[in-house]
């Protein structure tokens, strides 16, 4: 979609130039000439006692003396010799009224005067000193919280601009948006972090010291990112809020104005809250005075009726060039420079205020409706202006001419789009409030931001002998004095095209942190959130070898674990058995049974979609007992007859499970492991009843027995795999088991396809099981996922299909990761499963991916749009530990994990991010 160039006409002010480059000679400048030379003609005249030679002399010394008060400077907007001693002399005028010795020295610089009563616990509105006709302004405020614009494509970018064009056109009020400098505060998540710390003490006494002191170790780590000074999470580093203040006389307009804000916002993508007024003094305060904390709504409400009195500054000294304040006495000196921006680029970039918006500043940008038959009036006088400098130009400047010209043209273009309704004018007035505790920082903080803002083509006024003014002009009011003087007349599109809104909000009071994304926001994750948006807690990982898939992976699963979370890992890798240790875990190998082993004889339940929670024991077994047939098929799928031996097998189970010792449980999933029949169990019973029992004494029967035998005790193959007590009983309180499938991968395809049968029968019980006792919540986490499809053997794939759709409702979420997406997509069928399992991931992390599999992702991320330009220039580039993170179909994050010293010590692996 083509889009229309944004554009800022150049100050409509109206007046003649006079010199080639168009800089400060006037016409007005002109007559005063004209006037000097009728001054210097007078004392040539008078003097004539000093002899003609002398006359001319004095006259030329008087003339040039007098020219030389209207060059210009470089104090504020290029004030002339005469406009600065002018100022100095009134400054120095001024200054006395700010040395009165009171507690309440700037009360009558404070614009908000009382919280006006809405019937609500906290009014949302606040009742200004301001008015208009008699009637007092009421302000109110709306919270926004934006994005990265260039996470989108160009034309995405190109709709979301006009939507908020719109926004600017159809808000008919004054309004100010303000952007504010905090203290980082993530206070909620390290109150969460301490009460599990709390909860773990409590019941220490269920873990074993190692799983004690991990968890411990890790919850501390938590805290102390908090607490650390330098810490990504600590307070000392700033956050970014970003908010709409309206104002009106109407209350009514007012609520109005909030509504059609709030719903143009959505359109804009952008998270809008209407505050309340207890929100908006912070925001006051937080505008004007930045060190200081911020106010309880207690300490608001208490001063709901005088609030000029709880905001005003003591002891305010003012020099030419910046403001010194205090608000307490404990509190160190706090130095404030006011400065305002006098001259904005004619032809915007996209975001043109994001130098403003990431330096450690607050900005004010004031913006006033006004009536058309006054912009057009100075659109008509501007063309003259322009037509004139156009015809005096000098002929041997084309190029100033050709300029001159394309001014023209250009608000030409401008009057078309304001006749045909699709555009609008507003006047902006930006305030800059730079502030430090130290004041040659400050200055130089000063020094850099001007010549940051002057590559971006933003001139800045000092505001020097202005500084009041400028503190009046900068404070949340409708009414802008010196605005009215200096604004400019600003198009909404260019309004709009400045997209300051570059902060997001991936802060989970519950969460794990992270690391940042891609606007330095922190990153706060809990996949278990639940909101209208976020319904299900599955994650999708991938990337290529080295991305950083198995770190990201570990430090999800260690906060997981850290807030009292289970987790059941399939390691094909052996990259979880060292984690499991330090966590106090259990290791099985599912490829050799030398550590751990699961009992293929013990009741399971599975993730079916039946509800029925109260099962008995019977209906347990009977449910097992079809699935015992299954895995029996499964494992020995190249034997002839194995078919008909199986149900026999089972029958024989079924038999087992009704002598006296199983029969007389109340619940059969409340044993010890021990307590379960193993393959010997099995053989000896079938053998026992071959002596009595005629239903036992066939060929099938002998048959089966033998492969039992010969596969399952003494030296038979699968022995040590299968022939004995499960390490986990089915109701077991590990958090953190590890099914290590390395050397399981390396053996036949049907005792693969058997054991990851078995393995996910395991999972599916103990997720059905927790669901049933527990309101703990279970991660099942599968890495390198790609080397559990295969098209021929497909149990593993249809157990992640199955899981991920269920697993919801179970309070459970499933974490897969692949570095080969093309397995993932190999096949027709295998697609289908595929898409679906990464549809039903509301998480998905896409790492470091080399061009030739690029295509893959893109195909991954078809169903929601795509990759944009830029996110295929980040995959491309991206580094260890950096991904992009996709929640849902609209919300998207570039962020960078970071691995702390703590963390790094429980999850095994270097920090390379």
């Amino acid at each position: 979609m083509s889009r229309k160039r944004a554009y800022i006409p150049k100050t409509l002010n109206n007046v003649i130039k006079m010199s080639k480059n168009n800089n400060w000679f006037t016409m007005y400048d002109l007559l005063f000439c004209f006037v000097f030379l009728i001054v210097a003609l007078i004392f040539v005249f008078t003097l004539s006692i000093l002899g003609i030679i002398g006359q001319i002399f004095v006259g030329i010394i008087v003339f040039f003396g007098l020219f030389s008060m209207l060059l210009p400077t470089k104090v504020g907007r290029n004030l002339r010799v005469y406009q600065v001693i002018w100022k100095t002399f009134k400054f120095s005028s001024e200054i006395k009224k700010f040395k009165i010795n009171t507690s309440n020295d700037t009360k009558n610089l404070v614009s908000f005067k009382k919280i006006i009563d809405d019937g609500n616990d906290i009014s949302k509105f606040v009742l200004t000193k301001s008015s208009v006709g008699g009637k007092p302004f009421m302000a109110s405020a709306v919270k926004i919280v934006g994005y990265d614009l260039f996470r989108f494509s160009e034309e995405e970018q190109n709709l979301l601009i006009n939507n908020m064009q719109n926004l600017f056109m159809n808000i008919e009020s004054n309004m100010s948006l303000i952007k504010v400098d905090r203290p980082l505060d993530l206070q909620a998540n390290k109150k969460f972090w301490k009460r599990k710390l709390e909860l773990l003490e409590k019941n220490k006494k269920e873990y074993t010291d190692i799983q004690y002191q991990t968890r411990k170790e890790q919850i501390q780590g938590f805290i102390n990112l908090h607490e650390k000074e330098g810490s990504y999470l600590s307070s000392d580093n700033l956050d970014k809020e970003f908010y709409f203040v309206i104002y009106s006389t109407i209350k009514k307009k007012l609520m109005k104005n909030i509504y059609e804000l709030m719903q143009a916002a959505s359109t804009v993508k952008l998270k809008a809250e209407h505050i309340n007024a207890c929100e908006l003094v912070n925001v006051y305060l937080g505008l004007v005075n930045p060190m200081h904390p911020k106010l309880t709504d207690q300490e608001i409400m208490d001063h709901r009726n005088d609030l000029d009195k709880l905001l005003a500054f003591n002891d305010l000294k003012v020099n030419g060039k910046y403001l010194c304040a205090n608000n307490d006495k404990d509190l160190n000196k706090l130095y404030l420079n006011i400065s305002n921006i006098k001259q904005y680029p004619n032809f915007p970039t996209r975001s043109w205020l994001a130098s403003l918006v990431y330096s450690n500043s607050n900005f004010v940008i004031n913006i006033n409706d006004i009536f058309k038959e006054d912009i057009s009036k100075k659109l008509s006088n501007q063309l003259q202006v322009l037509n004139s400098n156009i015809v005096t130009h000098s002929k041997k400047d084309l190029i100033g001419k050709s300029s001159q010209e394309k001014d023209a043209e250009l608000i030409w273009e401008l009057i078309d789009d304001l006749a045909s309704g699709n555009e609008k004018i507003k006047k902006i007035n930006t305030y800059i409030i730079s502030y430090s505790n130290n004041l040659k920082q400050l200055q130089e903080y000063n020094q850099m931001l001007r010549k940051t803002l002057k590559n971006e083509r933003i001139l800045i006024d000092d505001m020097t002998f202005n500084q009041l003014e400028g503190f009046s002009g900068a404070i949340i009011k409708p009414t802008d004095e010196y605005g009215a003087k200096y604004a400019t007349y600003t198009p909404t599109l260019a309004l709009a095209e400045s997209f300051p809104f570059l902060s997001s909000d991936l802060r989970d009071e519950e969460g794990t942190p992270l690391g940042n994304n891609e606007l330095q926001d922190v990153v706060v994750l809990d996949t278990f959130v639940k909101t209208r948006s976020r319904m299900n807690h599955n994650a999708f990982l991938t990337g290529f070898s080295g991305a950083g898939k198995t770190t990201a992976l570990k430090v999800l699963m260690n906060g997981h674990l850290a807030k009292g979370g289970i987790v059941r890992a399939i390691d094909p890798e052996n990259e979880y058995s060292s984690m499991a240790r330090k966590y106090g875990g259990i290791v099985i190998d599912a490829g050799t049974g030398r550590e751990g082993r699961i009992n293929p004889l013990q009741p399971l339940i599975q993730l079916i979609d039946d509800e029925n929670h109260n099962l008995t024991s019977n209906q347990i077994i009977q449910y097992h007992i079809e699935f015992f047939e299954t895995w029996l098929k499964i494992l020995f799928g190249d034997r002839r007859n194995i078919n008909e031996m199986a149900p026999l097998i089972s029958f024989a189970l079924g038999d087992l499970y009704q002598q006296p010792k199983y029969k007389k449980v109340e619940n059969i999933l409340d044993q010890k492991a021990e307590w379960y029949p193993t393959f010997t169990d099995l053989i000896k019973f079938i053998r026992t009843e071959q002596k009595a029992n005629k239903k036992y004494q066939t060929d099938g029967y002998e048959e089966s027995v033998n492969l039992l035998e010969n596969s399952f005790v003494d030296f038979g193959k699968y022995s040590e795999l299968y022939n004995g007590p499960s390490v986990i009983s089915i109701k077991n309180k590990n958090d953190l088991i590890v099914y290590n499938i390395q050397s399981l991968l390396e053996k036949s395809k049907n005792l693969q396809q058997a054991q990851m049968t078995l393995i996910t029968a395991v999972i599916q019980n103990e997720v059905k099981i927790n669901s049933l006792l527990s309101d703990k919540r279970i991660m099942v986490l599968i890495d390198e996922a790609h080397l559990l499809i295969d098209e021929r053997n497909t149990a593993a794939l249809d157990f992640i299909f199955q899981l991920v759709k269920r697993i919801r409702k179970r309070n459970g979420g499933v974490v897969l990761a692949t570095q080969n997406l093309e397995d993932f997509f190999s096949t027709k069928e295998n697609s289908k499963k595929t898409m679906a399992i990464v549809t039903n991931s509301l998480y998905v992390f896409v790492g470091k991916t080399p061009p030739q599999n690029i295509e893959t992702v893109e195909e991954m991320y078809k169903s929601i749009g795509g990759l944009t330009i830029s996110q295929r220039e980040f995959l491309l580039k991206a580094e260890s530990g950096q991904f992009i993170l996709r929640i849902g179909s609209d919300e998207t994050h570039n962020i960078n994990f970071v691995v702390t010293k703590d963390l790094e010590s429980v999850i095994d692996a270097k920090v390379e991010f």
